[in-house]
């Protein structure tokens, strides 16, 4: 994902032809929100390191690359899953005011900011909003702070210093972390995978700062060689909460262990791995927390469908659509019972709704 764009930017400091410069920009941008949508960050800094080297012309010209690279890549995620944008859905935050939302962006940040500089310690892989709601504001409001004056800083080195690259890094790697700011609800509010992005991006700068400290250390100092030694067998030794799915929910459910959506995904990892009686059981921890939570009550009524209970297939998947009315795979699954027990017409009233809620599907 940020490969291309960081490649492309680095073409644009060198100025030429329009077609070029739009080509470039276009391509660059294509490139990475094709890898991941989070590359569409590329197309706020490429126009800009545009300005940087060539002007207005030259601005325009990638601007118009970015704007082409947008639709065509829009026009073809609205090919493959009948939408044309990204959306959050069950945003934890939808409906929550401004100011409780930025403070749980703040915790976020923090949380991600003590995860960055204590990688090698147990840490559970998630924050639920209870752990991010005990953050003290004032820290909150620090990192929504630093996260705005490291944007103005790099916009600063990218048009105004010798440094545009410096600056491109500085920009792109803060308005990565800017979406867990929560000015706009997103779907999730924490993980440390939340930093690969922006560790990517933010290359420069922490090399710049890794070798100011190193400079003001004496030559012969041997903590660098111990940090790096000491590196490869702890985080080996951490990764291993990433070995499976499972693995990994069971870490989370140790930190939150009331969490209705971590225990349904538990039951998604331990189905994968072919253990439906788990599965079960963790689905049905999580209708117990959350009643009306509709993704377990249809998983649990996609397993007894599959397993040929037929009317308690029915019985969970008609819970599943009555409290997720805009559940489009609860409505589909249950197209599928009723038409294994004999009522097409009931059927197609549950396809279309499915259909209707989401063209991409394949009911």
């Amino acid at each position: 994902s940020a490969l291309p764009g960081l490649l492309g930017a680095t073409w644009l400091l060198r100025p030429g032809p329009s077609w070029r410069t739009a080509g470039i920009a276009g391509l660059a941008l294509a490139g990475s929100i094709l890898g991941k949508e989070d590359g569409v960050l590329f197309a706020l800094i490429l126009p800009l390191v545009a300005a940087h080297s060539g002007g207005r012309r030259s601005t325009v010209a990638a601007g118009l690359g970015v704007l082409v690279a947008l639709v065509g890549c829009a026009w073809l995620r609205y090919l493959a899953m009948g939408q044309w944008m990204p959306a959050a859905t069950h945003a934890p935050l939808a409906g929550v005011p401004l100011p409780e939302r930025l403070h749980l962006g703040g915790s976020a940040l923090w949380r991600l900011l003590t995860t960055f500089l204590t990688p090698f310690r147990p840490a559970t892989p998630q924050a639920g909003i209870e752990a991010l709601a005990a953050t003290p504001s004032l820290l909150a409001g620090v990192m929504l702070v630093a996260l705005a004056g490291s944007c103005a800083a790099g916009l600063r080195a990218l048009l105004r210093s010798r440094k545009p690259v410096l600056g491109a890094s500085l920009v792109l790697s803060s308005l990565a972390l800017l979406v867990h700011a929560q000015l706009i609800p997103s779907g999730e509010l924490f993980g440390p995978r939340f930093l690969y992005l922006p560790l990517l991006l933010g290359v420069i700068p922490m090399d710049r700062s890794l070798r100011a400290i190193h400079t003001r250390c004496a030559p012969h100092t041997p903590w660098p060689w111990v940090l790096a030694l000491a590196a490869v067998p702890l985080a080996w030794l951490q990764a291993e909460t990433y070995a499976s799915r499972r693995l990994y929910w069971e870490a989370v459910l140790e930190d939150q262990p009331g969490s209705p959506q971590a225990w349904n995904a538990l039951g998604n990892a331990a189905l994968e791995e072919e253990q439906p009686w788990r599965a079960q059981r963790a689905w049905e921890r999580a209708t117990e927390l959350a009643p009306d939570y509709s993704r377990p009550w249809t998983n649990l009524g996609g397993l007894a469908l599959k397993e040929g209970r037929l009317e308690e297939a029915l019985e969970h998947l008609q819970r599943a659509t009555e409290v997720g009315a805009d559940n489009p795979v609860a409505w589909a699954n249950l197209g599928n019972a009723l038409l294994r027990k004999g009522d097409p017409r009931a059927a197609i009233v549950a396809y279309d709704r499915a259909t209707t809620l989401a063209p991409s599907v394949p009911a």
